[in-house]
């Protein structure tokens, strides 16, 4: 057997070796994903006894998704970290073009086997930015990918299919960030139902 032969193996080897692994990483846990959809709602009104102010709210633009987490092994309560990677697609009718907005937002401790449940927002600042008004029909499309020890184990899509965000035709824009929740004032909002997010 050549050494030219030898090499050829030993590296199919370690090729075969390295992806078997990917894939049994990628294995240890599954997501039954619901959604995405978007949602709208206005900035919530918090009185502050003695300070009442008058002013209009205005209209922040919500993207959410939930899901149920199963893992092989059966003795764990909760994943340490998921990541969940937002796309989001934005016509502007008056410039007739598009934004692509991408954001990792970091999640920990998050529970296997109940419904938890994950979210991105655009804030009217960035929304008049974009667009000059709030339109959720200007968001023309919604990817999430949810990604576990580098691993991608669950992809979902709204409007459009899976990996519409790959389109060459799409550029990001980085003036304008999605936001987490603790970056709203929707902060301590119905708590409870929403993945925790990564201290910073």
């Amino acid at each position: 057997m050549t050494l030219r032969l030898l090499n050829t193996l030993a590296v199919t080897l370690f090729c075969f070796l390295f992806y078997s692994i990917k894939a049994q990483e990628q294995l240890n846990y599954k997501a039954d994903v619901k959604g995405p959809v978007v949602n709208v709602f206005d900035s919530p009104d918090l009185d502050v006894a003695g300070a009442r102010k008058t002013y209009k709210a205005k209209q922040w633009v919500e993207f959410e998704a939930g899901a149920v987490f199963k893992a092989r092994d059966t003795s764990l309560e909760a994943i340490s970290e998921v990541v969940a990677i937002w796309y989001i697609a934005i016509y502007n009718k008056k410039t007739k073009t598009y934004s692509l907005l991408e954001e990792a937002i970091t999640h920990v401790n998050v529970p296997i086997g109940e419904p938890v449940y994950f979210s991105s927002y655009l804030s009217p600042a960035s929304l008049k930015a974009l667009l000059g008004k709030v339109d959720e029909r200007s968001v023309k499309a919604v990817g999430l990918e949810l990604e576990i020890d580098g691993a991608i184990i669950a992809v979902e899509s709204f409007k459009e299919k899976q990996g519409w965000w790959k389109s060459e035709s799409l550029k990001t824009d980085a003036a304008v960030k999605l936001l987490n929740k603790n970056q709203t004032p929707f902060r301590f909002y119905w708590y409870d139902r929403y993945a925790e997010l990564e201290a910073k």
